[in-house]
């Protein structure tokens, strides 16, 4: 996972590179919630400047303000649907792949502006 500590420069750099860019999209919570403190220490006000939307539905995403806006996903469907696919390919080495697809669904909050 990124640390916040990496996080925040990279967001930094990128929003003062790129004054155009309006939304974010973190590849979880924790990334998502270090872009907006970074984008507010630049002064940038969520979500009237800038979007922000994670990825996990952690408690900490319902803490922070403004509320941030993601994605939930069953975690714990995902692990055991994970373990099935690996016990299987464990049991069967030879059989053909498989793909697996996980639909998550979108909690809204208040880290996004209205288009």
């Amino acid at each position: 996972m990124l640390h916040p500590s990496v996080v925040e420069p990279c967001v930094t750099d990128l929003l003062t590179g790129h004054p155009e860019v309006t939304a974010i999209f973190g590849c979880n919570d924790d990334v998502a919630i270090a872009a907006m403190r970074a984008a507010q220490q630049l002064g940038r006000r969520i979500p009237a400047d800038l979007s922000v939307v994670g990825f996990d539905n952690i408690d900490l995403s319902q803490a922070v303000l403004p509320r941030l806006t993601t994605m939930r996903v069953d975690m714990m469907g995902m692990g055991r649907l994970a373990a099935q696919l690996l016990m299987n390919r464990i049991e069967y080495p030879e059989a053909g792949l498989m793909r697996a697809v996980i639909c998550p669904s979108l909690v809204e909050r208040d880290s996004v502006a209205a288009v």
